[in-house]
């Protein structure tokens, strides 16, 4: 029988994880068109040991095991189980995931209504049924994150089948044709940035990148060590090698799926609610569980998270008041949520707020000395043009902030 998907799997111990994977992915995948390819970064755990025997009493001879001797990262891990590939379809996957049933089926329907598809991913959820991933955006400094990440499964928002500029490496679908034809994972990254890379190398190409909701895995998230040590270093090369490419987008999300959003004073973006759906709310008699209620259906209402925080300020509950603004630190610019405990500390003087603010006082005295240098006012200088709506925004800003120039 020939193959048409092989999933590769590069693994560095962790043991456990990879073998829950694999339960998964042979319970929730029947079809016997598919291989799976374990790529060891010289694992010096069970895994050594136990993957290849496991593996094959999973899947038989379509499962191979390729142990190296060292960890020679996740890019070239992922190219070297491509080379041995015997599918149409290339599926990388990490190791911390679980599948679901008939998670690969709509990836592969996605390929079968447009021939411009560069990859496709399917929707990534933490173990509590919130987003992890589905899609990645960029702010308007340029720097990447996971759109709506920490959103209810049950919202609109998670349903629609996009279109983005770059998804997760973590689990994504892409002919292997097309793979090789851009060279497949940029070498030099050091477990870090090579999605970005990759998808934006397909968007050079003119391909998309989609998301596809019907299809779902569970991501336990970031369990390799020291995950993000090299996030600088990888950084610097990706801007070298695609300085133009990555475009500022979230905002466009955001106005897309009918959210309002103001600047922040280090030009991040503040989401919320419309300004009529958050009258509406305003306008009913209100009590602290109709907050609660209404911030866990609708997370990105910033008054709400607010209100809340008042409420357990005003009975001295700070455990409680940490409780909700940790939670909003999830969906909003740290410096809004820090100016809320600054405003905390001042009426409750507690021990745990205090340290708060000491821990994350470098971090806003870091943008305080770019602000004061002007960075962000050429960033909004530069953005004009992009969009209405943001041009407002930003001349708002500019109005603002014009004393500090």
């Amino acid at each position: 029988m020939n193959i048409i998907v092989s999933i590769i799997i590069p693994v560095f111990n962790k043991w456990e994880l990879t073998r829950n994977c694999l339960v998964s992915l042979k319970k929730n995948t029947p079809r016997e068109d598919v291989e799976v390819i374990v790529v060891d970064n010289g694992s010096q755990d069970e895994t050594a040991t136990l993957a290849k025997g496991f593996g094959r009493e999973l899947f038989g001879k379509r499962f191979v095991y390729v142990p190296l001797p060292e960890n020679i990262n996740f890019g070239p891990a992922c190219n070297l189980g491509a080379k041995i590939a015997k599918g149409k379809f290339l599926f990388f996957l990490n190791n911390d995931t679980i599948l679901t049933e008939n998670w690969l089926e709509p990836l592969l329907e996605v390929w079968s209504s447009d021939e411009d598809i560069g990859a496709v991913g399917p929707l990534l959820l933490y173990p509590d049924n919130t987003v992890q991933h589905l899609g990645v955006v960029a702010n308007l400094h340029r720097k990447v994150f996971h759109l709506y990440s920490y959103f209810p499964r049950e919202h609109e928002v998670v349903k629609k089948k996009r279109s983005f500029q770059v998804i997760t490496g973590a689990a994504l679908l892409i002919k292997k044709d097309l793979f090789w034809e851009i060279n497949g994972f940029y070498p030099r990254y050091k477990n870090g940035f090579e999605d970005v890379d990759l998808c934006l190398s397909l968007k050079n190409k003119g391909k998309k990148l989609l998301v596809e909701p019907k299809s779902v895995i569970y991501h336990l998230c970031s369990q390799t060590p020291n995950r993000y040590k090299y996030d600088l270093y990888n950084s610097k090369i990706l801007s070298n090698r695609h300085i133009n490419s990555l475009k500022e987008d979230s905002y466009l999300y955001y106005l897309e799926d009918g959210y309002d959003f103001e600047l922040t004073r280090f030009l991040k973006i503040l989401p919320n609610i419309s300004k009529e759906k958050e009258k509406d709310w305003l306008n009913k008699k209100l009590e602290p569980c109709f907050y609660l209620e209404k911030i866990k259906e609708e997370p990105f209402w910033f008054k709400g998270y607010l209100k809340v925080m008042d409420f357990f300020l005003e009975k001295k509950d700070v455990d409680s008041f940490l409780l909700i603004a940790d939670l909003a630190l999830n969906f909003f610019p740290f410096e809004v949520v820090y100016e809320k405990f600054l405003e905390a500390f001042h009426n409750v003087k507690d021990k745990k707020i205090y340290l708060f603010i000491e821990k994350n006082k470098e971090m806003i005295s870091q943008g305080e000395a770019e602000f004061r240098k002007g960075k962000y006012f050429q960033v909004a200088q530069n953005l004009l043009g992009r969009h209405e709506i943001l041009d407002q925004k930003l001349q708002k800003w500019l109005e603002k902030h014009s004393c500090f120039q």
